[in-house]
Order: C-alpha cells, then sequence, then structure tokens
C-alpha cells in the first residue's frame, strides 16, 4: 500500500478492534502511527509492539469527548513527526435497547463519544491540514448511520449525524487540498458487541439471534483502506451493508419489511416491561 508510505497518521479508539487493526496495517505499509485511546496502557502497548517491528508510533491517553485530549494528541503528532496526513476518528460506544426504556442519561456517552469525539477530532485535526494544504479525514461511523436501526436510536442519530457531517465537510475543503471520507461497518469481528450497553434487552439471546456471520476485522480495514486510497465518500462494508443501504435508499417499501422484522428481533428480546420514565417539565423542579 504504497499510498500510506511515509504518511502520519492518527488514530481514536486506536488501541482495540478496527483501531488497533488499522495501526497495524498501517504501520506495515510504511506510515507512522500515533495511537489515541482512553486506555493509555492500551495504547502504550501496542505502540511498543509495533516499534518492535521496526515501524514508528506514539501512544496517547485520549478521551475525545474532552476537546483539549484530541488537541493534545494531535500535537503530540506535529512536534514528533512535524505534520499530520491522515486523521481517523474512530472512537465509538455503543447502545441497544428501546427509547422508552432509556433515559436522557443513556444518550449523554452515546452523543459525546460517537459524535462530540468526531467533532473534536475535525476541529483539531483541519487547521493543520488547511496549513499544510494537504490531508485525509477519516470518520468512522456505521451502518446505522445509512439505514434505520430500531431498538438503537440514540446510536443511530449519532452515526447519522457523522455520515452528514463528513459528507457536507467532503464538499466544502475538497478544494482546499483535504479529502474526507466517511466509514459505515455493519456486524464486524470486534469487541464492541460485547462492551455495548443493553437496556432491557436479553444480551446473550440477541446477540445469538444474528444470523450472518461477522466480517473479520482484517478484511474490514483492508476494504476501509481500499477506500481511503481511492477517496470515497462513503465506504460500507461488508456485501450485507451496500445491499441494505440500496435497499434503503431505491426500494423503501422492501426496507421497511426488513426494519419491521429488526424491530421484531428486539421486541422478542425484551425482557423489562416498564413505563417510561416520566420527561422533566421546563421550569418545574422535581
Amino acid at each position: 500500500m504504497t499510498y500510506f508510505r511515509g504518511k502520519v497518521a492518527l488514530g481514536t479508539g486506536g488501541a482495540s478492534g478496527i483501531g488497533e487493526e488499522l495501526v497495524r496495517q498501517l504501520s506495515a505499509a510504511g506510515a507512522a502511527v500515533v495511537i489515541a485511546d482512553i486506555a493509555g496502557d492500551a495504547a502504550q502497548a501496542l505502540a511498543d509492539d509495533v516499534k518492535h517491528r521496526s515501524a514508528q508510533a506514539l501512544a496517547c491517553r485520549t478521551d475525545v469527548s474532552r476537546f483539549e485530549d484530541v488537541v493534545a494528541a494531535v500535537a503530540m503528532a506535529i512536534d514528533e513527526f512535524g505534520r499530520l496526513d491522515l486523521m481517523i476518528n474512530n472512537a465509538g460506544v455503543g447502545l441497544a435497547g428501546e427509547l422508552r426504556d432509556l433515559e436522557l442519561s443513556d444518550w449523554r456517552p452515546i452523543v459525546d463519544v460517537n459524535l462530540w469525539g468526531v467533532i473534536h477530532g475535525v476541529h483539531a485535526s483541519l487547521p493543520v491540514m488547511l496549513r499544510q494544504g494537504q490531508g485525509q479525514i477519516v470518520n468512522v461511523a456505521s451502518a446505522a448511520g445509512l439505514v434505520p436501526r430500531p431498538g438503537m436510536v440514540p446510536y443511530a442519530a449519532s452515526k447519522f449525524a457523522v455520515v452528514g457531517l463528513s459528507t457536507s465537510l467532503r464538499y466544502e475543503v475538497e478544494d482546499l487540498g483535504i479529502r474526507v471520507n466517511v466509514v459505515c461497518p455493519f456486524n464486524i469481528g470486534t469487541a464492541i458487541f460485547k462492551s455495548t450497553k443493553f437496556r432491557n434487552i436479553d444480551h446473550e439471546k440477541m446477540l445469538a439471534a444474528i444470523p450472518m456471520r461477522q466480517l473479520p476485522v482484517m478484511d474490514c480495514v483492508k476494504e476501509l483502506l481500499a477506500g481511503v486510497r481511492k477517496n470515497k465518500a462513503i465506504i460500507t462494508m461488508p456485501r450485507f451493508a451496500r445491499f441494505e443501504w440500496r435497499l434503503y435508499r431505491y426500494f423503501p417499501r422492501a426496507a421497511a419489511l426488513l426494519l419491521r422484522r429488526r424491530r421484531a428481533l428486539f421486541r422478542q428480546h425484551r425482557i423489562v416491561d416498564r413505563p417510561p420514565a416520566p420527561a422533566a417539565v421546563p421550569g418545574v423542579h422535581q
């Protein structure tokens, strides 16, 4: 992958899952990598492993919900390597459960990490790239940002926002030397399903009911980097995700059947039936 040779890449959420595999494949392709992750020890261990393989790597403990943390990670890349060619905003968290079973507080980490984390990454890296006159921003969203996800409303809302941010920014800065891509994977073999919070859903039964095989993370990242090289606006994988996206765009009635089946799957594994929490009334102290 000569496209990445000699580039400086920073990846958030870089110590595990898609982020870790991105670090490994980019460093193997000759890129210098900055691994930004809230799990600082894991990021450092990965950086040490990469350096043992004769590649350049740094670790930076980074909470993407804090703008100052992301700015510090970008500054580390500039201080060490003199520039930033590739900013990959990959950090993300999951949440599953019907909205009637969620509290307002459940939205906070989803929006703070999945959306504000990307906004912070864009605002920290874009000024650097504009000064350089070149650079590439890659935002990792989800297929849930292209097709509705009943049972995952806050997660889908955050990912739809990332897709809109990315595709709009792409056309705003393309004539300034900056490329922007958004990645929309589905059902990848990472630990996100184990770390996702499930609200009033039987976690194990829900995961066992998913009928399709997970795409290995190595294959996901190969497709991702191929799309980045080709500068594709929206990069989605695997094949089923592309099929579902086309179905939703061109055959909405057929897509509605699929979405209702997905709703039924969630409903089947809902284990608590409770009245919704009362909404706060403006001006009324509870």
